[in-house]
């Protein structure tokens, strides 16, 4: 027993234990904090108005800038906007404005003490704070994600509060014992299953996109096809390589200092010796498989690493000096400042002159997000037609404006390639679903095996071994498909088709459902609750979070498609003097 509740646990972090749930709960994640991008009129005028109130811009800016961090520090980048992503963003935003007021209504507060934990949670390994990991995130990469330390500051007071008022929303959340047992069986009954895929190939063969059907395409969405917004810049590149130092330069207090205050890039995870006490309960189960912990590699082994490091930082910060040399020339400030392509000429760099760009385009050869907010953020002026320094793994870039060129519909001839593409891969798609519900109709309606309709159209139906939700079918990398097909399915029925990863559908028929040992769940129940109360949660705060705006009378204007210039989140005035970085 102790050992099933062993493997319980390490089954909570499972993705795919995650995803069987997912099939049987059916929820709609809405998170508190998603993707984030702003427009620079975000600060110019009044987005909105709850309890008859008109919404400040800057108001409005900030919680559209902690819905982005939200995601930001969980990927530890910056996502690209689409008109969806915004209207996404922008619903988000509102539920944090209103959940925010409610929390404060409700005499809800966090101390500075409680914002704290919340920090030393957050950076915590093995139960300890890491004051370290906590300083290099502060120190380089809060910048580095454009923020800065007052705005994470405040932006932790407000989760904090936020996670007060979930925590009381949450406390009315039941999971009913048919709840339990339900999810109980999706994850203990044992499957066999016969499935088959239906590839892509069988469907693309007998698709064909004619003119008529691009041009009519064209005619009733060419919206869909509209270009967006672009810019046609320039730009130099101060390569790492061409201010090159040696590594046998760096001095060893130096790399042992560096060291001392970034050992956690220099952990590593190895196996740990099972007790005594866990071999003799466990047996061979405690060797076979060990747990992992964290070791930190002494600096003698890691020194030639931290010098390289060193040295490369040092020839990085010596582009990075040319750079500013060169913008220097640049400055209006000057008694006669210099053209771009001049200062170029002088510093004996080359120019770049890419095709315009749009804002998640890749430039050939850069591939840098933060390249394309830098030249989405150039303006047609003597002080803002060229960026300021663009640091990268390759080194320094500087970018100039020539030209913006706004959002319009393409002509047909401009979208041809990407109308074909849209069409045709539309068409497969229907066609692929079609004979999913021609194989369904033979199997499921007339009884047939699927076994043999499949052999009847050159495809091999397989029949797996019993399994289980917790282990998956056996050596099959379709795996965590064929368990999501037949979780919601009894004895004897077929699954309704799932994309698989090269393209195609996967149908599953269930040949068996033998039901999990009953005697096991009293042991699992309270796991099991708090797993269907976490991932049942989302939908409940939503609703609220919905019923609040709807009691504060909330409006928002109508507004146009963004045309998203990726601008970065403490920009244009939107931060403070106390949001200085520090």
């Amino acid at each position: 027993m102790a050992m099933l509740i062993s493997r319980f646990n390490k089954l909570i972090r499972s993705r795919i234990l995650w995803g069987v749930f997912l099939v049987i709960i059916v929820f709609s994640f809405v998170v508190w904090g998603t993707f984030s991008g702003g427009s620079r009129e975000e600060t110019a005028r009044s987005p909105g108005r709850m309890y008859g109130k008109d919404i400040p811009a800057a108001e409005f800016h900030q919680a559209y800038q902690a819905v982005l961090a939200e995601w930001v520090f969980a990927m530890g980048r910056r996502p690209d906007i689409t008109d969806r992503m915004d209207r996404a963003i922008r619903q988000n935003v509102w539920r944090r404005l209103a959940s925010l007021e409610e929390a404060r209504r409700m005499g809800l507060s966090a101390t500075d003490d409680e914002v704290w934990a919340a920090v030393e949670a957050s950076f915590s390994t093995d139960g300890q704070f890491n004051e370290a990991a906590w300083r290099d995130f502060v120190e380089r990469r809060l910048p580095e994600l454009g923020y800065s330390k007052a705005f994470f500051d405040r932006y932790m007071r407000d989760e904090v509060l936020l996670g007060r008022l979930r925590a009381i929303v949450d406390s009315v959340l039941l999971v009913p014992p048919a709840d339990v047992q339900r999810n109980f069986s999706a994850w203990r009954d044992e499957f066999t299953a016969e499935y088959v895929e239906i590839p892509r190939s069988l469907a693309e063969t007998n698709v064909a996109v004619t003119d008529d059907q691009l041009r009519t395409e064209f005619e009733t969405r060419a919206e869909d096809y509209r270009l967006p917004p672009r810019v046609r810049v320039k730009y130099v590149l101060f390569k790492v390589e061409d201010f090159p130092v040696e590594p046998a330069s760096i001095r060893d207090d130096e790399a042992e200092d560096y060291y001392a205050e970034n050992t956690h890039r220099y952990r590593v995870l190895v196996p740990d010796e099972p007790s005594p006490e866990a071999v003799s309960t466990n047996g061979a189960a405690a060797a076979a498989e060990p747990r992992m912990r964290e070791k930190t590699r002494p600096f003698e082994e890691v020194r030639d690493e931290v010098r390289a490091e060193l040295a490369r930082e040092a020839s990085r910060n010596r582009a990075r000096e040319a750079a500013d040399a060169f913008i220097s020339r640049l400055l209006p400030e000057r008694a006669t400042p210099m053209s771009f392509d001049d200062a170029a000429a002088a510093a004996q760099v080359e120019i770049q002159r890419p095709e315009p760009l749009a804002a998640r385009d890749v430039v050939p050869g850069v591939a840098l997000p933060a390249f394309n907010r830098a030249a989405f953020e150039l303006r047609d002026n003597p002080d803002e037609y060229f960026s300021n320094p663009v640091t990268s793994d390759r080194g320094v870039y500087v970018i100039a404006l020539d030209e913006r060129l706004p959002s319009r519909l393409p002509t047909y001839e401009e979208a041809a390639d990407r109308l074909r593409e849209s069409v045709h891969a539309r068409a497969v798609k229907e066609a692929l679903y079609a004979k999913a519900r021609e194989l369904r109709t033979a199997v499921a309606d007339r009884g047939r095996p699927l076994a043999e309709v499949a052999a009847e159209w050159g495809l091999t139906a397989r029949t797996s071994p019993a399994f289980t939700a917790d282990d998956g079918v056996p050596n099959e990398p379709l795996s965590s498909l064929i368990v999501q097909a037949v979780l919601s399915c009894n004895e004897g029925e077929l699954s309704e088709p799932m994309p698989s990863p090269a393209g195609g559908l996967v149908l599953a028929r269930v040949v068996r459902r033998v039901p999990g040992d009953a005697a096991t769940l009293a042991s699992l129940k309270t796991d099991i609750v708090q797993i269907v109360h976490r991932m049942r949660a989302p939908v409940l705060q939503a609703s609220f979070q919905d019923w609040l705006l709807e009691r504060a009378a909330f409006e928002a204007p109508e507004r146009p498609p963004a045309e998203t210039d990726d601008a970065g989140p403490e920009e244009d005035g939107a931060e403070s003097d106390e949001d200085a970085d520090v």
